[in-house]
């Protein structure tokens, strides 16, 4: 189910987020995106219903959308938008990019065997 927000989201960022594909129930990769976000950054909001996942840092607003891909799968697509102005991921190696790659490797540490 999408709402207009999700749905906004998508558009705003189309062809600019970037997505990771975990083999992982849409649950266990819910938790540890939340996780991540609570120690990382600062999250702004959340819905389950919907996958998405508002946060902040520093100077971008960001966004994760979680989409269930059969029973052991779940993507992620982050997109990162300078507040300063400028597009979402506006920049392949600046501070937009560190940010997804902060948020993937957390969700990956978390999701690995103990």
């Amino acid at each position: 189910m999408m709402t207009t927000l999700t749905l906004v989201l998508l558009l705003a960022g189309a062809g600019k987020g970037s997505t990771e594909t975990f083999v992982a129930p849409f649950e266990d990769v819910w938790t540890a995106s939340l996780s991540t976000v609570a120690e990382e950054f600062t999250i702004e909001n959340s819905n389950r219903a919907d996958g998405t996942i508002s946060f902040r840092s520093n100077t971008y607003d960001c966004s994760a959308l979680l989409v269930k891909r059969g029973e052991k799968e779940t993507a992620i697509t982050v997109n990162a938008k300078s507040r300063r102005g400028g597009g979402f991921g506006i920049s392949v190696k600046g501070p937009a990019e560190k940010i997804k790659r902060r948020f993937f490797d957390g969700v990956r540490k978390k999701l690995a065997p103990q």
